[in-house]
């Protein structure tokens, strides 16, 4: 796919504060800064990694999530849900 096929991926709001809130939970509460870190890293590579072929990542198998096409993305031991709302974004 070339660069002009990606697709853009949007983190919600309520998605950022979600992760924004793991991470500092597992680096104050747990003491473990550098796998919040790490967690962080790698959340942001999968996330962003779905510009490329997102329907790669298969529907949920459970209604009514599948009927409303959305798919589920395992990273290390939490689910990053997303929904098929695939728009070409367009470079000049």
């Amino acid at each position: 796919m070339t660069e002009s096929n990606r697709y853009e991926v949007i983190v919600l709001p309520g998605a950022q504060r979600d992760i924004r809130d793991i991470v500092l939970y597992i680096s104050r509460d747990l003491m473990a800064p550098a796998a919040a870190l790490a967690l962080n890293r790698k959340l942001s590579e999968q996330i962003q990694g779905l510009s490329y072929m997102p329907e790669r990542i298969k529907l949920i198998d459970v209604e009514p999530w599948n009927q409303k096409k959305i798919r589920r993305l395992c990273v290390k031991n939490y689910y990053v849900y997303f929904g098929g709302f695939w728009h070409i974004r367009e470079t000049i």
